[in-house]
């Protein structure tokens, strides 16, 4: 076990890291076969008869071969910052011609819209490829943003709750999309549709642990998802899709630095593996270092992933990935109002941190039959081991108390099998998804302020297991609307294993479900989409609740209800783009506490504690809005704005009646404004504004903080073709703020300050490309 000096850190060794992985292209082999059959490739040699006999055309000039030069492309799309749910943007075509995992024998090319940038120019002709199980795109009938390769390196986050996930709506303020509450995860984790983490532990900062220089996009669904994914995602699903392979071979290698000692630096490689058709790579290998700008705040991280994709054949496609990620990470935690006003910079206690390594491996095959039968079996792994002495998320006293030695493993199997029908183009997905987790806690007790554990308090195995068989069908009874209706049927198991040497609470729970959910998608006039759904929701209780707790009893599992409806489509030629939904969630059975009060017989294990009982509601609701308008060629601004009011129905705890009452941390109104300025072609400015309305920091609604407007300022220069200049400027205004602010619910509230703010910082470095 190691453990960290105080206001030291250790030299951090490099770890092998394996690599290889996959990736599905689109593939372009029915385009060139169907060319090769209109223009056959020229004879040569002997075999050529002479030219007279080849007809007059042959005796003039040879025929087009139908290679890669073969002026024919599929139109592609680009995913702009903030697009409403584009389709993420495509690297450059795969460099092997697969046929499409879904597929028609020969796909109709579509004449690109007027704006090369608009996301519905390249929709398929064919009805049952406009939507993929699991996947956004403009057809799916969900809310959810895209963001692309372009707002990744526009960004080129560092913090992505701070800075790329600003320009995401319904984003909350603590922990999961639309519901702010740091003790449950309602919120999917996913790399290329796999779970790489417990299904208690997910969380939008799920990509800080993520490679994100070897990624094609970060797919963010808002509510409920696909049957494909487990039905606990009340609040949203991060699904992060890896790079495609390209085409040709890309060597990219850049460097930068900053305040506060930060540096990154890094190399990605993605192409054909040799003069191999069959076989392409992807590679990223890139390390960042800060000392940050508060008091025990600096940050350590290595990434390293790769990918690689074989199509053996025309119809077979197998995809392996790995990723390794190596992190340490100090925290200043949070700050008193005393400590705020009179000291912004420093920390709250000086032995908060967390020291882990995490490892995902993946693998996938796809097969089709024919043009209209397709399967898919899948197999994803993750574990995340180390240290983490700053549990509870750092916002109270006990954090500097406790340090728990972690190890997390996930298995995710997945077999999925498509059909299309001609009738009403129907498409059939079945499937089942498994899912095992095992998660290992080992907690010490340690003094205020002491890196050394001094005794075991608790040690838990938790083993998670879920077996969920679903069912997709979509179909289309007038021409341009389109129905999805689908069921997913949760089998859910939990087992306690109390390894701990005062206690001995072993216990299991069973749960199971039938969750249903339903869609539509009208394009009620060119390009412009009205689309509504419907879901269930599902998420189990705590095991504390259940059987950990002194006073743990049976519950049942919360159930939610999701309505949405939405208008997305484009305006002149593509030029403006607009993705408007309106959601109400309602969650009830929600698990609270109340005081025993004294009652033996209520609380046999402690009459002067507290006991669970499931008898929450909260209501979720608001509108989710992204524009964006390219105003000539030198102008672009983007809009995300978040109206939401989260609202406690019936919730009474042991700390009060809180029914009617706003939930903490929900202001009213987030929107984020970027206007983009580009003078040249090589020269891209982007200037960010991001506001948020007073909230209220703590449930009785007595206090409330207003943070200020914050300001970024990042620009890029293409200095030539391989060369490009880049740097960025956060907290523009260098403004006092808090990132977050809760209280207590005393009549005189007591105000704590979270921890992820900076006084203003700069950024600048180099992009080479080979």
């Amino acid at each position: 076990m190691t453990v960290k000096i105080p206001g030291a850190r250790a030299a951090r060794p490099t770890r092998a890291l394996a690599y290889a992985l996959t990736s599905t292209a689109l593939s372009l082999l029915p385009l060139h076969q169907a060319v090769a059959q209109e223009n056959p490739t020229p004879c040569e040699g002997a075999e050529c008869p002479p030219a007279a006999e080849q007809g007059p055309q042959a005796a003039e000039t040879p025929l087009p071969v139908a290679d890669d030069t073969t002026d024919l492309v599929l139109p592609t799309v680009a995913v702009e910052a903030a697009a409403p749910v584009p389709e993420p943007a495509p690297s450059p075509a795969p460099r092997r011609a697969p046929a499409p995992v879904i597929a028609a024998p020969a796909p109709a090319v579509v004449a690109p819209a007027a704006n090369p940038e608009s996301r519905f120019a390249a929709r398929p002709a064919r009805v049952q490829e406009r939507t993929k199980i699991g996947r956004l795109s403009a057809d799916t009938p969900l809310n959810g943003t895209a963001l692309g390769r372009e707002d990744l390196e526009t960004v080129r986050s560092s913090s992505a709750e701070t800075d790329l996930l600003l320009r995401v709506p319904g984003i909350s303020m603590i922990r999961n999309i639309r519901i702010p509450t740091g003790g449950k995860g309602y919120t999917n984790n996913l790399i290329d549709g796999f779970s790489v983490r417990s299904q208690t532990l997910g969380s939008f900062g799920f990509l800080d642990d993520v490679n994100l220089w070897d990624v094609e996009a970060v797919e963010i669904t808002r509510g409920p998802a696909s049957v494909l994914y487990s039905s606990k995602a009340v609040g949203g699903t991060v699904n992060v899709i890896s790079r495609t392979p390209p085409e040709t071979q890309e060597t990219e290698a850049f460097a930068e630095m900053g305040s506060n000692g930060f540096t990154r630096a890094g190399v990605n490689l993605a192409g054909p593996l040799g003069s191999s058709e069959e076989l392409g790579y992807s590679f990223s290998l890139n390390k960042l270092d800060s000392d940050g700008w508060r008091d025990r705040s600096a940050i350590e991280k290595l990434g390293v992933s790769g990918k690689l994709v074989w199509a053996p054949s025309d119809r077979t496609e197998l995809t392996f990935r790995a990723e390794y990620q190596d992190m340490y990470e100090e925290h200043p935690g949070r700050l008193t109002q005393e400590q705020f006003d009179e000291d912004w910079q420093q920390a709250q206690y000086f032995n908060l941190y967390e020291d882990k390594q995490s490892t995902t491996l993946s693998a996938s095959l796809k097969h089709e039959f024919d043009a209209n039968r397709r399967v898919e079996l899948s197999y994803g792994f993750s574990n995340t081991s180390g240290i983490d002495a700053c549990p509870a998320g750092c916002s109270s006293r006990i954090a500097s108390l406790l340090h728990v030695e972690v190890d997390h493993s996930t298995h995710n199997l997945r077999a999925l099998y498509e059909q299309d029908f001609a009738a009403m183009d129907g498409k059939l997905s079945l499937g089942v998804d498994a899912f095992q987790s095992t998660k290992k806690d080992d907690t010490y007790w340690r003094s205020t302020n002491s890196f050394t554990p001094t005794r075991l308090g608790s040690a838990y195995t938790l083993d998670e297991t879920s077996v969920a068989p679903f069912a997709q069908y979509e179909f289309s009874p007038l021409e341009d609307l389109r129905l999805i209706l689908g069921a997913r049927y949760e089998n859910y198991d939990l087992e306690v294993d109390d390894r701990s040497p005062y206690t001995d609470n072993d216990g299991a729970e069973h749960y199971s479900e039938l969750v249903t959910k339903g869609g539509l998608s009208w394009e009620y006039a060119p390009d412009s989409i009205l689309w509504a759904s419907v879901a269930e929701g599902y998420f189990v209780p705590s095991t504390r609740d259940t059987v950990t707790d002194i006073n743990a009893r049976p519950l049942p599992p919360e159930h939610s209800m999701t309505y949405s409806v939405g208008l997305r489509g484009e305006l002149m030629g593509g030029d403006f783009g607009y993705d408007l939904g309106l959601y109400h969630s309602t969650i009830r059975d929600q698990a609270v506490s109340l005081s025993c009060g004294g009652d033996a017989t209520l609380c046999p294990g402690n009459p002067d504690g507290d006991y669970p009982v499931a008898a929450g509601k909260v209501r979720y609701q608001g509108i989710e809005t992204t524009l964006h308008w390219r105003a000539s060629d030198q102008w672009r601004f983007d809009l995300a704005h978040t109206y939401a009011r989260n609202t406690y129905v019936d919730f009474v705890t042991d700390g009060g009646d809180f029914s009617g009452k706003t939930a903490p941390a929900s202001p009213l109104h987030h929107a984020n404004l970027r206007a983009t300025y580009a003078p040249t072609e090589a020269l891209d400015i982007e200037l960010e504004a991001d506001w948020i309305s007073a909230y209220y920091t703590n449930e009785s609604n007595t206090d409330r903080y207003k943070r200020p407007v914050l300001w970024n300022l990042r620009a890029r220069y293409d200095v030539d073709d391989r060369v490009m200049l880049f740097g960025s400027v956060e907290n523009l205004f260098d403004v006092k703020y808090a990132k977050r602010v809760s209280a207590t619910n005393d009549p005189d509230p007591v105000r704590g300050y979270a921890e992820g703010y900076s006084e203003r910082t700069f950024r600048f470095g180099l992009t080479a490309r080979f």
